[in-house]
């Protein structure tokens, strides 16, 4: 082969090992008929298709498929090993990252967007919830605060993303510290739900339109309650209206969480702009962007009914993460630097396809010399391919209801409503026995 074509054979070779999850739409299809297990096991069947440089999103989706299946340990193992790959990522890749800067994005390693990174321990945080590791589960939802500050550190002033605290995982934080009982944990209870409060009532109201969950103004003024003083006189007068227990009545009945995973997670799509050269060629610039999944449920009433009274208790959930409008929000923060390294690499291309139809012209004509410059734009505009890997077995939204009920054996049923407010069908979440100061956790997922 003559040494002028070489650049070309290994850009269009490169470009070949891109991963491709098209199974991906099988696998959303078993998660709608909740059938996790299915799932999983179609992603582990097309484990090769992740290819080595996408083994974090193979861990992150078995991990997630695992969580939504009631196999929690499982899901823990999974998620930290995607964890641990991407922080190898971030200090072993440079030799790979360099690739990106000739061919296109798709041949680093991925290491997630960076809320992808805090969803992990989002995740985690909720295993470990869900099999009692209370400690654990702490340790998992302090990580997001020192990620995102860790992340926002390593970029300019000018380029922060606006992603840098997360209130639901605040919120968390305060339903954990709670579960802890002491004087201790009960300050630090109140402080993460205050903590939540502000960020809800600031940035994930106003980016995410995620205003302040009424169950999280309700644990507020139990906690601001007993704290006593001045934080409960100004929580009473913001949020006098909220029906909230005191401690010590909240103590004596049991409390159940309901955590509804809700719709598909965007997708990337790519976008390109084209760009004519005065010599003819034509520079392609390659971008990701979020394409919104379309999902009918918008929301879901629980009823709680006694079994041995017939009572009914009603929890309606509401908007406590909104996962969507995050990715969207976290790519668009992204753009900049996306657009500078998509430049620099059509730039690099261009002057190489100038430099091998120069030499071509030289050595073999005029003819030879364009011959090559046409195979060399027709390689560079193949190869420059947007990076459209991601997290697809996220939800779109996570949602939480709560309530607070006397002792004893309850029923439990979840009604899915649309957008019009009906009901689309119900999910039986069993039976359950309940003890005075208990605090009982439900995970349940939704995807159509």
């Amino acid at each position: 082969m003559k040494s002028y074509l070489l650049p070309v054979a290994i850009l269009l070779f490169l470009a070949s090992c891109a991963p491709d999850l098209r199974f991906h739409h099988k696998v959303d299809q078993m998660v709608a008929a909740g059938d996790y297990q299915g799932a999983y096991a179609l992603v582990e069947e097309n484990r090769e298709e992740y290819t080595e440089n996408s083994a974090a999103l193979f861990y992150a989706d078995t991990g997630t498929l695992a969580h939504y299946a009631g196999r929690p340990e499982e899901s823990i193992e999974m998620l930290l090993q995607a964890e641990r790959i991407i922080e190898e990522l971030y200090t072993t890749s440079i030799s790979k990252e360099a690739t990106t800067f000739i061919v296109n994005d798709t041949m680093a390693p991925y290491k997630g967007e960076d809320f992808e990174n805090v969803m992990l321990n989002l995740f985690l945080a909720l295993d470990y919830l869900e099999i009692g590791e209370i400690d654990e589960a702490l340790v998992e939802a302090r990580k997001v605060d020192s990620k995102l500050n860790l992340i926002n550190s390593s970029y300019p002033p000018d380029e922060k993303n606006r992603y840098n605290e997360d209130a639901f995982v605040r919120y968390l934080m305060g339903i954990l510290y709670e579960i802890g009982g002491s004087m201790e944990d009960l300050n630090d209870a109140f402080i993460s739900y205050e903590n939540a409060e502000q960020i809800y009532a600031g940035d994930y109201r106003k980016n995410y339109n995620t205003p302040v969950p009424i169950s999280l103004e309700k644990n507020l003024l139990t906690m601001a309650g007993f704290m006593g003083g001045e934080e409960f006189s100004s929580y009473k007068k913001k949020y006098g209206s909220t029906n909230a227990l005191s401690l010590s009545d909240k103590q004596q009945k049991a409390e159940l969480y309901f955590i509804h995973y809700n719709g598909k997670s965007p997708e990337k799509v790519g976008g390109a702009i084209y760009a004519p050269m005065p010599d003819g060629y034509v520079i392609k610039i390659a971008f990701p962007q979020y394409r919104l999944r379309h999902y009918n449920i918008r929301s879901s009433i629980i009823r709680l009914t006694d079994v041995e009274t017939g009572k009914t208790t009603k929890a309606e959930t509401e908007l406590g993460e909104n996962i969507a409008a995050i990715a969207v929000e976290s790519l668009e923060n992204r753009k900049v630097r996306i657009a500078a390294k998509a430049i620099a690499r059509a730039t690099a291309k261009y002057l190489a396809t100038k430099e091998a139809k120069r030499i071509a012209k030289k050595e073999q004509g005029e003819l030879a010399g364009d011959i090559v410059g046409l195979l060399g734009n027709i390689a560079a505009a193949v190869t420059e391919q947007a990076d459209l890997r991601c997290w697809k077995t996220l939800p779109a939204e996570i949602r939480i209801g709560t309530c607070n009920v006397d002792p004893g054996s309850y029923k439990i049923v979840a009604s899915l409503l649309n957008r019009a407010g009906q009901v689309v069908r119900q999910i039986s979440l069993g039976e359950t026995a309940l003890n005075a100061g208990e605090k009982k956790f439900f995970f349940f997922r939704t995807i159509d």
